[in-house]
């Protein structure tokens, strides 16, 4: 019996898909939000869909009245020409309360539905070269699975850090001939604000924020550092994605990114430039993050909203 621990669907601008990174941040803004992305990942094995293309669609709200945060996930993950991937729904509550005069605690916790499927039609099997017959030999998977991600997010209005534990429920995915352990992994991510300028009564016109993320899942390390540069109403952001001093390597990607930001709307693109041994065969990869804000917004600033980064 064979054995995987693939990946899980990321993206190079988690903190523009914050409800991903962590349930913690159900609410956290400072009105109804709803966020969006697409990444292309690795275009040049694949065409231009790439080996892998992630769809994310979020919605979220404060409840002030009871310190809460509510959110929704939508996702979908589908790898290669036989479009194996996965797609999963997840509700997501937050509560937040204050420990200190300026320190605010949020735990949060997902439960997820998920499926992930394989469309057989799109591959040929061995039976199909050496004989007349062209009938599948097995029949089309489907993988259903139940799941649960846990959290806290400690932040001012200045620094945030925090992390999660996903796949607190280990789901067993056996119908595709292998077993997809999707075991327990970490995620630990943290940032604060450089500079910050803004005029009295005013929205904020300039910021600059330094945020990474360290992934562990089983014995695959993943550290993602940058900064965020923002002058109204432009976006400016650097990436480094790799751990140097772990592997002796010279890491897995640069990525620049460049936004639009006003009160309202956050529109972002990134490119991930591939800098390891695979610099000549990916071609990179692209991801568009947009983040709407509706509904008025608080006379002043309310428990729940994170101050930054400024998505």
């Amino acid at each position: 019996m064979s054995y995987s621990w693939a990946q899980d669907p990321q993206f190079s601008q988690f903190f523009s898909n914050q409800l991903y990174l962590a349930p913690s941040f159900a609410g956290a803004s400072d009105r109804s939000r709803v966020s969006s992305a697409v990444r292309s990942q690795w275009l040049g094995i694949s065409g231009p869909g790439g080996v892998f293309t992630t769809y994310y669609t979020a919605y979220d709200h404060y409840f002030s009245n009871f310190n809460s945060g509510l959110g929704v996930i939508f996702l979908g993950d589908v790898a290669g020409s036989a479009s194996y991937g996965l797609t999963e729904l997840s509700l997501i509550y937050s509560y937040n309360f204050r420990i200190f005069d300026v320190w605010y605690v949020r735990p949060g916790v997902s439960f997820i539905y998920g499926e992930y499927g394989l469309d057989y039609q799109e591959l040929i099997f061995t039976g199909e070269v050496f004989s007349q017959s062209i009938e599948n030999p097995v029949t089309e998977p489907n993988d259903k699975y139940i799941d649960a991600n846990a959290s806290m997010l400690i932040y001012s209005d200045r620094i945030w850090f925090g992390g999660t534990a996903g796949h607190l429920l280990a789901p067993q995915l056996e119908s595709l001939g292998f077993d997809n352990n999707r075991s327990l992994g970490i995620t630990l991510f943290a940032g604060g604000e450089i500079i910050k300028y803004s005029r009295l009564l005013k929205p904020i016109d300039e910021t600059l924020n330094l945020a990474g993320q360290l992934r562990l899942y089983n014995t695959q390390k993943q550290f993602d550092v940058g900064l965020y540069w923002y002058k109204a109403p432009l976006l400016l952001g650097l990436w480094y994605r790799g751990i140097p001093v772990v592997n002796s390597k010279r890491g897995d990607a640069l990525i620049p990114l460049i936004g639009y930001k006003n009160e309202w709307l956050y529109v972002g693109y990134s490119y991930d430039f591939t800098v390891s041994d695979l610099i000549t065969n990916t071609y990179g990869s692209h991801e568009i993050s947009i983040n709407f804000k509706f509904n008025p917004p608080p006379k002043k600033q309310k428990l729940g909203a994170v101050p930054c980064p400024h998505f």
